[in-house]
């Protein structure tokens, strides 16, 4: 049953700190959805989307620079194998378990039929409520989504005029300074105020990751001395911790609508340069289990929150059960169901 996750683990041509850092993401993130058990632990999606813009985009960007064919609908629906199955699987069973089992206080977290369109079709952070706390964290998952067609449009763009790498960065940078006009733009006039959850708000937090890859493609040696790794790291870790006691100390008007979500990127990519000659070990290999599994435990923990909270309270014994529920329910959705699918996408793209 495990047999996958040990190939895995073994592979040395994986990156070790990107499974370490994706484990680090989603436990913060399981953390926070219990009744807030970890304050901040939301700032996990977006080290998750940073991570995809290095892995994802990282990736396309080296078959441009390359010169490599690409195919939009190849890596489109290399994409699709991956999240799909997982994702459409939750809606159907979360929306049956969410209309049988929910009641009181914790009735509105039902998912009505007339609102999974919006769900369904990858759409849900552009529209308002109503909210579902068991369903709205998919609203990254939509950013990622649209992310994965965006960003092979830009690269045909590219091609297409024949340009190199210095006008992919542009684009990047100028990628970072839209997102922040976006936001400011969403705050000062609209009446949503809305400058979290739009797509157009943080794509800038992909183009971070991009530019780690793309300084990583061109050998530049950010990670070679320990002494600079340190720095990067300190960094990294002193910047979101600075970024969090602002936001929590509330001097800075508008902090966490314009510059919060802005400025963590920036940080998150100096903590993937500062990891990246991460050597596997005893502390580590827990973060990277956790990691392999976190596509499914970010889909289900939601929904295993509010069942555990609203039968069995909020109290210990119902946050370790829910732990232990939400965890099992990783492990066996990613082996039956995405472990499935990449073996046939392997079977399908082979052929």
């Amino acid at each position: 049953m495990f047999g996958n996750l040990i190939r895995t683990l073994n592979n040395t041509g994986r990156q070790i700190n990107i499974d370490f850092l994706r484990g680090c993401a989603v436990l913060s993130v399981v953390l926070f959805h219990f009744n807030g058990t970890l304050p901040y632990g939301y700032l996990g999606v977006d080290l998750f989307f940073v991570i995809s813009g290095y892995l994802v985009g990282g990736a396309l960007m080296k078959d441009f620079l390359l010169d490599k064919k690409i195919s939009f609908f190849g890596f489109f629906l290399k994409r699709g194998f991956k999240i799909w199955p997982s994702y459409y699987i939750f809606l159907v069973i979360g929306f049956l378990l969410s209309n049988l089992l929910f009641s009181g206080e914790f009735e509105e977290q039902r998912l009505r039929f007339s609102e999974l369109p919006r769900y369904v079709f990858w759409y849900r952070n552009f529209v308002g409520g109503p909210f579902h706390f068991a369903f709205d964290h998919v609203w990254s998952l939509c950013i990622e989504e649209h992310f994965y067609l965006l960003f092979p449009c830009l690269i045909l763009i590219l091609r297409e005029f024949k340009t190199n790498g210095k006008v992919l960065v542009f684009s990047l940078v100028l990628t970072i300074i839209l997102s922040f006009v976006c936001k400011w733009i969403m705050l000062t006039m609209t009446n949503s105020r809305d400058t979290y959850a739009m797509t157009f708000n943080r794509l800038d937090t992909f183009s971070w990751g991009i530019l780690a890859a793309y300084l990583q493609f061109r050998g530049k040696d950010l990670a070679s001395k320990k002494e600079i790794r340190s720095v990067l790291l300190l960094v990294g870790i002193a910047g979101i911790a600075l970024t969090v006691y602002v936001n929590e100390s509330g001097f800075v008007p508008y902090f966490k609508e314009l510059i919060m979500h802005s400025i963590l990127p920036v940080f998150m990519f100096c903590i993937i340069w500062s990891t990246l000659l991460m050597k596997n070990s005893g502390w580590i290999i827990p973060f990277r289990v956790i990691g392999y599994y976190s596509y499914n435990w970010y889909l289900w923990n939601p929904i295993v929150a509010v069942l555990c909270m609203q039968y069995l309270g909020k109290g210990l014994w119902s946050f370790v059960i829910y732990l232990l529920v939400s965890a099992l329910m990783a492990v066996i959705f990613t082996r039956f169901v995405e472990e499935s699918f990449l073996k046939l996408r392997n079977r399908f793209f082979k052929r």
